[in-house]
């Protein structure tokens, strides 16, 4: 357990349960984004330097590259059609993994943080300048964790119950202490439940994932313990395991 200048990460599930059972976290914000951020897969391809420690690509298989930009479009439609706001940023052949910015760039309330990248590829998405210049337009309060030595692969790493200011990180390549523990403070975190991810997983996000604060969706094969909230919440947070 990490604890000093309002930092509390917890590494153990009953110890974690116990303090949200003593402890308050209140629904005390938005739990969803009020905007939806994307990079569109200009000549998408499966990145080589990536697929090193992400076993879900797979360089067997071909990239329909016409075909990702047409899906790309039709989702930013959709949802701008439901009345959400979509900022697209155009793609880059030289940063093919760009299209998941969210491990990247990520917002909170007041705040807009950069991630510190793995993989040199990767990293090179954060220089990106337009997607700075518009977040900085906004005067959020600007938080570069490249400028810190860790890794720090944000909302891919980290999943966030954002109204309750509750963090899950899965420890993997792509995030070590000093990326978890920067990745807690950038988000304002009051807890963070940090957790080992199975060899085979590289980002917390494929294994489970928090639904507007409502609904905890978690993956049964990641060993990770299904009762992650305690009993007080059910009815406003359900968890729903898969395989």
């Amino acid at each position: 357990m990490c604890r000093g200048n309002a930092v509390l990460i917890v590494n153990n599930s009953q110890d974690f349960l116990a303090r949200l059972e003593s402890e308050k976290f209140p629904l005390a914000g938005p739990a969803c984004a009020k905007a939806v951020m994307l990079v569109e897969p200009v000549d998408f391809s499966v990145n080589t330097e990536s697929a090193i420690d992400n076993q879900y690509m797979n360089l067997t298989v071909a990239t329909d590259s016409q075909r990702a930009l047409e899906q790309a479009r039709g989702l930013a439609e959709l949802i701008s059609s439901q009345g959400i706001e979509v900022i697209s940023f155009p793609g880059d052949r030289e940063t093919p993994d760009a299209i998941f910015p969210n491990n990247v760039f990520a917002t909170t309330v007041d705040r807009f943080i950069v991630g510190h990248m793995l993989h040199p590829v990767r990293q090179k998405e954060a220089e990106r300048q337009d997607i700075r210049a518009y977040f900085r337009s906004l005067k959020n309060q600007e938080i570069d964790l490249g400028l810190k030595d860790c890794v720090a692969e944000l909302t891919g790493t980290l999943i966030v119950d954002s109204a309750r200011h509750i963090g899950f990180c899965g420890m993997t390549g792509r995030v070590n202490q000093a990326g978890l523990k920067a990745m807690h403070e950038a988000f304002d975190l009051k807890m963070t439940f940090e957790f080992k991810l199975r060899p085979e997983e590289y980002h917390t996000n494929v294994i489970m994932m928090v639904l507007a604060s409502r609904a905890c969706v978690i993956s049964i094969r990641a060993g990770l313990p299904t009762r992650l909230y305690p009993r007080r919440l059910q009815g406003h947070f359900l968890t729903v395991p898969w395989y």
